[in-house]
Formats: structure tokens, C-alpha cells, sequence
């Protein structure tokens, strides 16, 4: 009797289940599931009916995020690239000095004064503008030029020089002066000037008419002169 009635109770609620198309919102209850045999009074162990459910579309909560990983290694150089074009040629540069003398008294010479000296013992004379004939240098181009002199006396003697530069118009002018005195022994004195000239200026060492001069020779007295830039 209690056999009759579970199997009676257990075929309602299947048959229930069965006809119902009753769905969740994230599964669906199968329906099409066949009844399972119908049960004897002495099978008390068999189950009186079975049911599978199967999610559709049903997804969980997010994770948390994961632990940052370790860096990666670094990756080896790149391959080189290609050269690139040469690019384009420069402006040309200013020529370089035409222009450079070194010359010397070639003997001791003394007294003088009122005259102009001339340095006949040639050491250097690229682009020809000095005279060793005259004594005058003749610039070839606009431009600065530097000159160098150095005065030598003899043994208890004075020596003086000027730079002077021929001016259209009047006689000169004297840029600077150099002297030397030997008290008691001889003595040396240098000095430089800079100095713009025009193409066909002229500059030359001219020996005071004020002053006796004595002077001594063999490269102790020298006169020099470099363009240092053309001006155009």
C-alpha cells in the first residue's frame, strides 16, 4: 500500500513537470525526459523519477584582477638601419691668406733717422706684397691685417721705428711706435697692431727724424705681416 502511494504521488509531480514548459531566466527545465519504468512494491531502492537541468547564457561575476607579473627581459638591439642621404654641399668658405711676410734688416745699421728702413733679408714673402726694394708692403686685397714689429738696439744705443700707411691726401699716418733702448746692455721691444686696409694701402717702417737710432740686426729687428680676414 505505501509502495502504490509514492509511485502515484511520484507519477503526478512528474507528470506535472512533464506538461509544464516552465523556464527560468537563466536555464530552461528539460521536459523531454522519458519516464523512468514504474516501480514494483519490491523495489523499494529504485527511484521513482529523474530530472537534468541545462543552463543557457548564465555567466558569473567577474574576478578580481590578477597579481602584476614580473618584467620581461630586455629585448636585444635593433637591426641598423639604413644610411641615409647625403645631405646637401655646403656654403663655400672664405679663401685662406693670401697674404703673409716675414723679413729682417740683413746688417746692424746706425745712425739713421729721417729714413725709411728697408728689410732686405726675405724669410717669408707669400703673395709678394712686400718690397724688399722699397720697403713697403702693398695690401692686394681689402681686409684686416695684423703686423708684427720687433726693435733691436745695440750696446747703449736707442733704436726707434714707426709703422706708418700711406694716406690719399696727406703725407701718412703713424699706427704705432716700437723703441728700444739698450742701457747698459742691448735690449729688444716688440709690438702688434691691427689694422684695416684698403686693395692698394700701402705700410711701411720709417726710422723718426727726431731720434738717432742704432740698430741691430740679424733677426733681432723684424717686420711681419698676415691678412687675417678679406673684408668685401
Amino acid at each position: 500500500m505505501t509502495l502504490t502511494f509514492k509511485l502515484m504521488v511520484a507519477i503526478l509531480m512528474a507528470d506535472t513537470l512533464v506538461n509544464s514548459e516552465e523556464k527560468y531566466n537563466h536555464g530552461t527545465l528539460i521536459h523531454d525526459i522519458p519516464l523512468p519504468p514504474a516501480l514494483s512494491d519490491t523495489d523499494e531502492n529504485t527511484p521513482g523519477f529523474s530530472l537534468q537541468v541545462e543552463c543557457e547564457d548564465r555567466k558569473g561575476m567577474p574576478g578580481f584582477p590578477g597579481i602584476v607579473g614580473l618584467p620581461g627581459r630586455v629585448g636585444g638591439p635593433g637591426v641598423n638601419g639604413f644610411p641615409g642621404e647625403n645631405g646637401e654641399p655646403g656654403d663655400l668658405g672664405l679663401p685662406g691668406s693670401p697674404v703673409s711676410f716675414s723679413v729682417a734688416l740683413p746688417s746692424n745699421a746706425g745712425p739713421l733717422s729721417g729714413r725709411l728702413l728697408k728689410y732686405q733679408y726675405i724669410m717669408l714673402n707669400h703673395g709678394s706684397a712686400y718690397n724688399s726694394d722699397t720697403g713697403m708692403f702693398t695690401a692686394p686685397v681689402k681686409g684686416i691685417y695684423v703686423f708684427n714689429i720687433v726693435v733691436s738696439a745695440m750696446e747703449r744705443k736707442v733704436a726707434v721705428v714707426e709703422l706708418r700707411q700711406t694716406v690719399p691726401g696727406r703725407e701718412h699716418d703713424v699706427l704705432i711706435s716700437v723703441k728700444a733702448e739698450s742701457q747698459p746692455k742691448w735690449a729688444t721691444s716688440s709690438s702688434t697692431v691691427y689694422q684695416p686696409l684698403n686693395e692698394g694701402d700701402e705700410v711701411f717702417l720709417y726710422a723718426p727724424a727726431n731720434i738717432t737710432s742704432y740698430f741691430y740686426a740679424n733677426t733681432y729687428t723684424t717686420f711681419s705681416g698676415d691678412l687675417v680676414a678679406p673684408t668685401y
